[in-house]
């Protein structure tokens, strides 16, 4: 079992969608992102302790045994390519323009919890 600690910290992870474009409004949408986030876990052998789907952002506290650059190659790469292909499947012709240059990914922000008095924040 994982314990969060120094040693092994726990990510808080936000991923932004490309120009904010407010792609999880739909329901639909944060159905196929929910199921991404799922298949991430799986094939990147990562825990997803919790996440929120906002319009135009993902927040997800995930264990430290993986970088968290790993984890958000992951998430960023599996939900961008449902997202694109939910899209062009469904020929939304006026979202794929926008966010066929990347769903996620415009800008990451990390914030490294390893106890409750030692917290640190990277931009990616």
């Amino acid at each position: 079992m994982n314990h969060i600690s120094p040693n092994c910290p726990a990510y808080y992870l936000t991923s932004v969608t490309n120009h904010r474009l407010p792609v999880f409004r739909h329901d639909s949408l944060k159905s196929i992102s929910c199921k991404a986030l799922n298949e991430a876990r799986a094939s990147g052998n990562f825990l997803i302790l919790a996440y929120v789907i906002l319009p135009d952002h993902v927040h997800v506290i995930t264990d430290g045994e993986k970088k968290a650059a790993v984890v958000l190659r992951f998430i960023n790469g599996i939900i961008s390519r449902r997202v694109i292909d939910y899209l062009k499947s469904a020929r939304s012709s006026e979202l794929i323009g926008k966010v066929e240059t990347g769903v996620i990914g415009a800008r990451t922000r990390i914030l490294v919890v390893g106890s409750s008095s030692e917290c640190s924040s990277v931009d990616e």
